[in-house]
């Protein structure tokens, strides 16, 4: 199996020689820009959180740029090729589907933040959009990770090469007693200890909404989703939750201030572990793939393109968009 050159892990600080571990050649993408030549939730994205998510863009333009239309020379014809193999296409669709949901999540954060002296029922709304969005997150990162699996199994496929067996698979689930989720076990340091600690946030107040009962917001406060020591059954978020809520937030005013956080308080907590969670999960993907980067970026060259896909120009998806079906 080709060895990447040595260098020093990003996780770690060890040398990138073992497995694993992102190799230290300069991209040919290098000059490729998230900012500039993203599409738009792409560019939305770089507006608003790129400095909490730099593994995102590393990411796209190793394993992302490639697929599409871009070359060095000409970095902004951003559409995806269709002609390609089911493997890189999964893996762009969902690297995207964590991209589109994560912008979705910040743009809900910042409605709810506006609305929470509004309507009750309007704010109920919202932060069911928002979990939901939240939780169909969370899905698109595990099937990120079994993309990335099936990208190394298709790379040993073309290119004949051996199965390392030292080199688990990348998986999102929690591993051991300790419940800790790995990325490299030879890198200890990348563990993806942070998208952990965002599926617990999302997942309480996601299967509240969804799947139990009605999460109310009184008076722009949201009831804590742990228990801190009051004499409630359960969390303060199951307490609180329901239709029984405000009469258990009635007895006393006191319970307002011990359970209950400001909306202003919860959510843009909740936005920055996504933007941390989903960073681990992308950097460690980089981590996976790395070794295969060179043969991947020489299997999309524009010289070996399919003559179906060199042969569709702009013009060809600005007639889709502007498509209007003839009246019958």
């Amino acid at each position: 199996m080709e060895t990447p050159s040595a260098s020093t892990c990003h996780h770690c600080g060890g040398s990138t020689s073992q497995v694993g571990h992102t190799p230290a050649s300069p991209s040919r993408f290098a000059e490729v820009l998230l900012a500039y030549h993203g599409d738009t939730t792409e560019r939305e994205l770089a507006r608003r959180v790129l400095p909490d998510i730099p593994a995102y863009e590393e990411f796209w333009r190793e394993f992302i740029v490639p697929l599409s239309f871009r070359t060095p020379e000409d970095p902004w014809f951003y559409f995806i090729r269709p002609t390609q193999h089911r493997s890189p296409l999964k893996l762009a669709d969902a690297s995207y589907g964590c991209l589109f949901h994560l912008v979705a999540c910040h743009d809900w954060v910042d409605r709810l933040a506006d609305m929470s002296h509004e309507s009750r029922h309007a704010t109920t709304a919202g932060l069911f959009c928002l979990f939901g969005h939240a939780g169909a997150m969370l899905y698109a990162a595990n099937t990120l990770a079994k993309a990335v699996n099936e990208a190394l199994d298709y790379d040993r496929k073309v290119g004949n090469l051996p199965t390392d067996h030292s080199m688990p698979s990348f998986k999102l689930e929690p591993q051991g007693k300790s419940g800790q989720l790995w990325a490299v076990p030879c890198c200890p340091l990348s563990r993806l200890g942070p998208f952990a600690d965002l599926c617990t946030a999302v997942r309480d107040y996601r299967n509240s909404l969804v799947h139990e009962k009605l999460l109310f917001v009184q008076n722009g406060l949201l009831p804590k989703a742990h228990h801190e020591g009051h004499q409630t059954t359960g969390s303060h978020l199951d307490w609180f939750s329901g239709l029984a809520a405000m009469g258990r937030a009635a007895r006393s005013h006191l319970i307002l201030r011990e359970c209950f956080e400001p909306v202003g308080a919860i959510l843009p907590r909740l936005a920055l572990q996504m933007r941390q969670g989903l960073n681990s999960v992308w950097a460690s993907a980089l981590t996976f793939l790395g070794p295969i980067r060179d043969r991947y970026h020489a299997r999309n060259d524009p010289k070996r393109w399919d003559a179906r896909d060199r042969d569709l120009t702009i013009d060809d998806f600005v007639a889709v968009r502007e498509y209007e079906p003839s009246a019958e």
